[in-house]
C-alpha cells in the first residue's frame, strides 16, 4: 500500500496507512503486540517513512504522518526501552535484525533522530557483544552459524550500525571497529545462495567503501550473482517453482536492486551507503 501510495502520489492512501496507528500502537496489558521490523512497529515506521518521502514537509498529511511515526517511537521505547531492555521474540532475546534489538533501534532512530539519546544504553551492549566480527542472533545462542547473512545473522548488525554511527560522534570509531570486523568475517565465509536475505547479495551490501579493496569485493559477489554464474551452480533450477525466486528478499527483485547500486556507485565519488532496500534506505 505505501508503494502504490508513492508511485500514484496518493495523499489519500498515505492518510489511510496514518489511520492503522492507532490499532497498531493500542495499548492492552494483556497483549503488549510486536515491535519488530519484519512483522511489527518497528516495520510500520519504515512504511510511514516512506510514505513521507512523498509529501511537502509543511502539509497537512506530513503532518499526519510524523505524529504517526513519533507515537510509534513512544510505544516501542516504553515497551521495549524501559519495561524490557531486549526484545524477546518466541521466548528468546533476539538481538540481530529482522526481529531483534538492533532492527528496533535502527528504525527508532531513523525515524526519529531524538531517540538517538534513549536507545543509546542497547546500542552500546550490542557493541560490547562483538570482539572478532561475530555477534549471536539470540542470546543463549552458544554455536552461530557461520554464514554472516543478514537475516538473523551479524550482517544485519554492520548495516544498522553503519546507518546510525553519524548520530552517535564519541562511538563511531567503536562502530566502525564493529562494522570492519564484520566486513572482514563476511569475506571469510560469504558464499551462500545469491538472495539478498540469506545470501550474496546482502554479503555485497556492506562492501561500500571507494577503495580498491572494498570495491573489488563487492564486484566479486555481483559475479556471483551472473544469469550465468547462477545457471552453472545450479540456482536457476528452481525458476518459476515458487514465489520466493522472484521476491525482493529471497529472489530475483533482491538481486536487482543490488546491480542498482552497483550502477549507481560507478558513477559516485566516495563509496556507496551500506544500505539495504526496506530496511535503512530511507
Amino acid at each position: 500500500m505505501a508503494l502504490t501510495a508513492v508511485m500514484r502520489q496518493d495523499t489519500g492512501l498515505v492518510r489511510q496507512i496514518c489511520s492503522f496507528e492507532r490499532a497498531i500502537n493500542a495499548s492492552l496489558r494483556a497483549d503488549p503486540g510486536i515491535n519488530d521490523w519484519l512483522y511489527g512497529r518497528a516495520g510500520y515506521l519504515y512504511i510511514l517513512r516512506l510514505c513521507r518521502t512523498l509529501e511537502d514537509p509543511t502539509s497537512s498529511t506530513a503532518t499526519l504522518v510524523n505524529a504517526a511515526i513519533e507515537k510509534t517511537v513512544d510505544r516501542i521505547l516504553v515497551r521495549i526501552m524501559i519495561f524490557a531492555p531486549q526484545y524477546s521474540w518466541h521466548g528468546e532475546t533476539e538481538l540481530d535484525a529482522v526481529h531483534g534489538t538492533a532492527d528496533i533501534i535502527c528504525q527508532l532512530v531513523l525515524s526519529q533522530p531524538s531517540a538517538a539519546i534513549l536507545s543509546l544504553p542497547m546500542l552500546r551492549t550490542l557493541l560490547n557483544l562483538n570482539a572478532t566480527g561475530r555477534f549471536p542472533s539470540i542470546t543463549k545462542s552458544a554455536s552461530p552459524d557461520p554464514h554472516p547473512q543478514f537475516y538473523h545473522r551479524h550482517l544485519s548488525f554492520a548495516l544498522s550500525f553503519a546507518a546510525l554511527a553519524p548520530l552517535w560522534p564519541d562511538l563511531q570509531p567503536r562502530i566502525e571497529q564493529v562494522v570492519r570486523a564484520v566486513k572482514e568475517d563476511t569475506w571469510r565465509y560469504g558464499l551462500k545462495g545469491p538472495c539478498l536475505l540469506e545470501g550474496m547479495a546482502g554479503y555485497a551490501l556492506v562492501f561500500g567503501g571507494a577503495d580498491e579493496e572494498e570495491q573489488a569485493r563487492f564486484n566479486h559477489f555481483l559475479a556471483f550473482m551472473s544469469s550465468s554464474e547462477m545457471e552453472r551452480r545450479g540456482c536457476l533450477r528452481e525458476a518459476g517453482s515458487n514465489n520466493e525466486f522472484g521476491g525482493l528478499y529471497t529472489g530475483e527483485a533482491g538481486r536487482a536492486w543490488v546491480w542498482a547500486q552497483a550502477v549507481a556507485a560507478a558513477t559516485a565519488t566516495g563509496g556507496r551507503p551500506m544500505t539495504c532496500i526496506g530496511y535503512n534506505d530511507i
